[in-house]
């Protein structure tokens, strides 16, 4: 197994639900949408739809912090991607991910 693989296997213990993951053979399966979208909901962000007090786009993401970002903004979202690897011990291909976190927020930020 080369490192990579190693690293993106990693279960982390003791970390954010990290045992609600979709598992095989022990492992977090990477390509998962149910495991997608449960670490973002872990991570606490909201979404929401453009309105005037919304700069950032059509819909923008919230952290339990306060900060915002545009769910349309890749350079946000690879941030939040990475961030999802270092908290729970999984990376997902990020084509798959950018394709499950967009269809995620979408959803979210219409059922308001």
């Amino acid at each position: 197994m080369s490192d990579l693989e190693l690293e993106c296997t990693l279960t982390i213990e003791g970390d954010k639900a990290a045992d609600d993951f979709e598992r095989e053979g022990g492992k977090i399966v990477r390509r998962s949408q149910a495991n997608v979208v449960h670490a973002v909901k872990a991570l606490g962000l909201q979404f929401t739809e453009s309105d005037d007090d919304n700069p950032f786009g059509e819909i923008t993401a919230s952290r339990p912090d306060g900060t915002r970002f545009s769910a349309d903004d890749d350079e946000a979202v690879k941030k939040l991607w990475l961030e999802i690897e270092r908290q729970f011990g999984f990376r997902p291909a990020w084509t798959f991910f950018r394709m499950v976190f967009t269809d995620y927020a979408e959803r979210m930020a219409k059922a308001g």
